[in-house]
C-alpha cells in the first residue's frame, strides 16, 4: 500500500513538474567523478593520464550547461579534449528523461530524483539499470 501510494504522489508530482524542466542548467556536481579521482586506477595511474581526466572534469564542471527548450535540448559533451554543443530531443515519462541526439544516432536516459523550478538532480541509466552516480544541476534561466 505504502509503494502504491509512493507510485502515485511521485507520478503527479513529476506531471506537474515537467515545465520546471524548461530552460538553462549548470552542472553544479557529478559523484562520478569523486569516485573515479578515488579509484586505484586514478591515484596509482600516470601523472598525464591523470591531468588530462582532470582538464576534461574542470572543463565539464565549468561549462557543463543542459538547456531545455520545448521538446529540443543543447547541452555540453566533451568529444577528446574538446567541448561540444549537442543537440537532441527530449521527453519525459514517469520519472526518465530520454535524450535522443539529433546529429547522430546516440540515445541517452537519466532518472530524476529530484526536480523544482531551480533545482535538478539524475542519475544516468546504463543498461537499463541506473546508476548510483548523481549529476546535480542549478537552474540559471
Amino acid at each position: 500500500m505504502k509503494f502504491y501510494v509512493l507510485t502515485i504522489l511521485s507520478v503527479c508530482f513529476f506531471q506537474g513538474s515537467d515545465n520546471y524542466i524548461l530552460g538553462k542548467w549548470k552542472i553544479k556536481s557529478y559523484s562520478a567523478i569523486n569516485k573515479i579521482k578515488e579509484s586505484p586506477a586514478y591515484m596509482f595511474g600516470d601523472e598525464n593520464s591523470r591531468e588530462l581526466l582532470d582538464k576534461q572534469f574542470e572543463a565539464i564542471l565549468t561549462n557543463g550547461e543542459y538547456n531545455f527548450d520545448k521538446d529540443t535540448l543543447r547541452y555540453t559533451d566533451i568529444q577528446g579534449q574538446n567541448l561540444k554543443t549537442r543537440k537532441a530531443h527530449w521527453v519525459i515519462k514517469k520519472n526518465v528523461i530520454t535524450i535522443k541526439e539529433i546529429d547522430r544516432p546516440f540515445e541517452r536516459q537519466a532518472f530524476v530524483h529530484f526536480l523544482s523550478k531551480d533545482s535538478l538532480v539524475i542519475s544516468p541509466i546504463i543498461d537499463e539499470d541506473v546508476g548510483d552516480s548523481q549529476i546535480i544541476f542549478s537552474k540559471i534561466y
